[in-house]
């Protein structure tokens, strides 16, 4: 999409200067058009090709990101989350054991 935005505003600055030209006399309005759609369709070719080139390699990644997912075992990773270690209680029997020992 930057690169599309990019692009536009480049094939701008070229009209403009090629209309300048024209104006100036420095070359015909034939010739001039026919300048512009050329620098248009060659950018629109360019666009369409790193457009696809980059949605073929999205889909690349995400086939790779599914097939690494499929691959992994359920809770892979999570040992260490679901057995809590010994020093950690929870906040409320802490904050209970702070109260009995004041009073």
């Amino acid at each position: 999409m930057a690169f599309e935005y990019y692009a536009t505003r480049e094939i701008s600055a070229y009209n403009i200067e090629i209309d300048k030209k024209v104006s100036l006399g420095l070359l015909d309005e034939e010739r001039a058009n026919k300048m512009k759609e050329e620098i248009s369709r060659k950018i629109d070719i360019l666009i369409q090709m790193w457009s696809e080139a980059g949605e073929k390699r999205l889909k690349e990644k995400l086939a790779e990101l599914c097939s690494t997912k499929e691959d992994a075992e359920p809770g892979e990773g999570f040992e260490d989350l679901i057995d809590k270690p010994k020093e950690f209680e929870p906040i409320k029997e802490k904050k209970k054991a702070r109260e009995i020992g004041k009073g």
